[in-house]
């Protein structure tokens, strides 16, 4: 299980996606308007978060995009992050 405050980011971010990918290893990203991006494994865990704080241009995320180099480049709205 989550803890209250993971669980209370996640309820958040499904309420307010603003974009998902898919990678090669199938993991889901999903950007959200104002939480930043969070990564889920195969099984739906929350196994990643992105924000402000830990690099991420802004918390409202509009695009991603997942490269060969496997890269994942995401597109905010104060510019491009690189992950």
């Amino acid at each position: 299980g989550y803890d209250i405050e993971t669980a209370n980011l996640i309820t958040k971010a499904i309420k307010s996606p603003r974009s998902a990918i898919i990678d090669d290893h199938g993991n889901v990203w999903v950007g959200t308007y104002n939480q930043g991006l969070l990564v889920f494994n195969e099984q739906l865990e929350c196994v990643k978060y992105f924000h402000t704080n830990t690099g991420l241009k802004h918390n409202i995320v509009q695009s991603i995009f997942y490269d060969s180099r496997e890269y994942c480049w995401v597109g905010t709205a104060s510019g491009l992050s690189r992950i």
